[in-house]
């Protein structure tokens, strides 16, 4: 099924030219585009309407790995390093990044009535319409749509003699499939994330926090704050008990100012909780310069106004770009407070956050408790995701197959064990539509 006429190394080289917009790449509507979108309709679209399948493309050999890093080529792939020194270190580089002869991608095509959009490995785009001209000479282009013709053709072909999911279930590699494992074995592989967890969240600190979880609530009928007393500092004064629940450091005076206008500054952390909001909460969501901190309409004005952004109330950052939050809840007698928390293992962090929170009386509650709870006492399982899926909580939550708690790749390193401990699932069959 690999494509032998065309090479990972030139494959993977083309598809990291992104576009500064999408689609990457707009080819000519040529009877290549053609053909390729007739193809693509012959396939049945899942319930999102996607066609999907993949195709292989060889390593190639190591001497032409080594003409893709040091040829003339002006578009020279800049992910390659330029200061391999013998070719025992271009050998080792090559079977680095390609161990196995031949290299799978993930092919999604979304089709409208004349025109295409093609991903490929959930990345990188190409829109066939009729409206595109293409660029001359581009010889990229050239090869991904030779590349992709000759691969969905082969397909076709395959689906035809009913062989191509049986193919794909012996052949396609491990760090291209979904998978389950147990927390508890992947802690076994990822020990500094299970002591990160075991500092940040003392035992007996987690079970108090699944049984609270597990009751349904953590507020245990404390009243909301009152509108007329919640203000920006006060939302501060409620982030720093977390903060020092954390044992995070109170901000050193460095001559900053807090709170845009306000003129308290880095300084004053001993006695006013903006500096510490200043200090340790997401800088993109800095509240406007001149705002009125000590003003309950105004603290009601922005949580009206920014619900939609979670920037403005992320409180400690997380993996993947994400953010444990802490956000304001309007009730009918005033304001309470829900915890989102980050992906794992920073997931830890709302355990003693929360529960000082609870202890000072703030009305508080956590977003997917239950989840949090299993994720620190190492009881859920978690999924595995393909080379492409970047971890984070919007996979976790769309994830192909059981609910999990958490998502992660294939490591880098000690593969054969980590594979003997998930329970793989199948790929998803492509079927083609029955004939008119």
């Amino acid at each position: 099924m690999a494509i032998t006429a065309f090479h990972a190394p030139r494959i993977d080289a083309a598809l990291r030219f992104r576009s500064a917009t999408t689609p990457d790449l707009t080819p000519a509507h040529d009877m290549r585009a053609q053909a390729l979108i007739a193809l693509l309709r012959s396939f049945a679209p899942t319930g999102d309407g996607r066609r999907s399948l993949w195709i292989g493309a060889s390593r190639g050999t190591l001497d032409e790995f080594a003409a893709t890093m040091h040829g003339n080529e002006t578009d020279l792939p800049l992910f390659f390093p330029r200061d391999v020194r013998d070719d025992a270190e271009l050998a080792s580089m090559f079977h680095a990044l390609y161990p196995d002869d031949e290299r799978w991608y993930r092919i999604d095509a979304t089709l409208s009535h004349s025109e295409a959009i093609i991903r490929i490995d959930d990345g990188f785009s190409i829109r066939l319409s009729p409206g595109n001209d293409g660029a001359p000479g581009d010889a990229d282009a050239d090869m991904l749509l030779d590349w992709l013709l000759a691969g969905v053709e082969e397909c076709v072909r395959r689906c035809t003699q009913g062989t191509y999911d049986a193919l794909i279930r012996e052949r396609l590699p491990y760090d291209m499939r979904f998978g389950t494992m147990s927390r508890r074995d992947y802690l076994r592989l990822a020990s500094d994330a299970d002591a990160y967890v075991h500092r940040l969240a003392a035992q007996s600190e987690a079970r108090r926090f699944a049984t609270l979880a597990d009751a349904g609530g953590f507020r245990s009928g404390l009243a909301a704050v009152p509108f007329d007393v919640m203000t920006l500092r006060r939302y501060a004064g409620i982030c720093r008990i977390g903060y020092e629940a954390l044992g995070l450091p109170a901000p050193i005076a460095d001559g900053s100012t807090v709170g845009g206008a306000t003129g308290i500054s880095a300084g004053d952390a001993d006695t006013d909780a903006l500096a510490w909001l200043e200090r340790y909460g997401d800088p993109r969501g800095r509240v406007p310069r001149g705002f009125d901190v000590d003003s309950p309409e105004a603290f009601a004005a922005l949580a009206d106004d920014r619900r939609g952004d979670v920037r403005t109330w992320n409180v400690r950052p997380g993996p993947g770009f994400e953010w444990m939050a802490l956000m304001p809840v309007r009730e009918d007698g005033g304001w309470s407070f829900v915890v989102d928390s980050a992906a794992y293992p920073m997931c830890a962090e709302t355990v003693p956050f929360a529960l000082a929170l609870l202890d000072a009386g703030v009305p508080v509650e956590v977003d997917d408790a239950s989840r949090v709870a299993a994720a620190v006492l190492g009881t859920d399982r978690i999924g595995v995701v393909p080379r492409y899926v970047t971890p984070s909580r919007r996979e976790q939550a769309r994830f192909f197959g059981p609910e999990v708690g958490d998502v992660v790749q294939m490591p880098a390193e000690g593969r054969e064990r980590f594979v003997g401990m998930v329970d793989w699932l199948d790929p998803e069959p492509v079927h083609l539509l029955p004939a008119p």
